[in-house]
């Protein structure tokens, strides 16, 4: 019986060895395209040129690395209206996800909405097996400056709805 026991510990002992593999590539055991994926905080995709609030852009691998990684981004065509901080955006060894914010410039310069995306620089420096899933696209959309002074036309147009159904809308 004390056999038995000496060569069940054994055996136990044995396989306890081998399933402590030493695991080379990098990406924490994952063999895969270990992908960079862009979201956002409450899925905010929109930026008035005035806000004062960010888009929070949530940076996020597949599988952590060994490694820190350094990730750089740009943003198309900003023509001074869009502006990154927190760039660029270190993933420590062993984390998966680190965070950056698209802010308005305040510049008052689109008269229309504008689309952008967000994507690595293109001097970004990727490990291998490590690309980025997809472009994070965004709106910006323009001040919307109201008249103080209702022109003669308006005033008019008001007055005779005002006439047709009793409701005053020259305040609105």
């Amino acid at each position: 019986m004390k056999r038995i026991m000496m060569f069940g510990c054994v055996i136990a002992a044995l396989a306890g060895f081998t399933a402590c593999n030493d695991d080379n590539t990098g990406n924490g055991g994952y063999e895969g395209i270990n992908y960079i994926h862009l979201s956002t905080q409450e899925g905010k995709t929109t930026l008035y040129e005035t806000d004062t609030d960010p888009i929070v852009v949530e940076v996020m691998l597949t599988a952590a690395l060994k490694e820190d990684l350094v990730l750089s981004f740009a943003i198309n065509g900003t023509e001074g209206v869009v502006s990154i901080e927190g760039n660029p955006v270190t993933i420590k060894a062993g984390e998966k996800t680190g965070t950056f914010n698209i802010v308005s410039n305040n510049a008052g310069v689109l008269e229309a909405s504008a689309n952008f995306t967000v994507a690595l620089a293109a001097d970004a420096n990727l490990p291998e097996n490590v690309e980025l899933k997809e472009a994070l696209a965004f709106v910006v959309t323009p001040v919307v400056v109201e008249e103080q002074d209702p022109t003669d036309e308006k005033t008019a147009l008001l007055n005779a709805y005002k006439e047709a159904t009793g409701i005053d809308l020259t305040k609105y």
